[in-house]
């Protein structure tokens, strides 16, 4: 069992584009590895959403806070989101 703390994109967590250290270190070494829910069940990528369709969610989302926070005469920078961007 791995416990990971993700620092990166929005859009690359939900897209599912990134390896956490259990997941690195296993195919290193050549050994299968699985991802099952809290249930036992394994992940369900079945329904999912493209990359980009999450991409487009997530800059809708972020586009609507700044547009929100802003409105009370402050003015905020908008943060790039990516499905390739590094992550930690």
């Amino acid at each position: 069992m791995g416990l990971d703390i993700y620092a990166g994109t929005l859009t690359r967590y939900y897209a599912g584009n990134w390896k956490s250290v259990v997941q690195q270190w296993s195919e290193a070494q050549g050994i299968a590895y699985q991802k099952i829910t809290p249930d036992g069940q394994e992940v369900d990528k079945e329904n999912e959403l493209t990359p980009e369709e999450i991409l487009e969610s997530i800059q809708d989302w972020r586009d609507q806070i700044i547009k929100g926070i802003s409105s009370q005469g402050r003015v905020y920078r908008v943060w790039t989101e990516s499905n390739e961007a590094p992550y930690y």
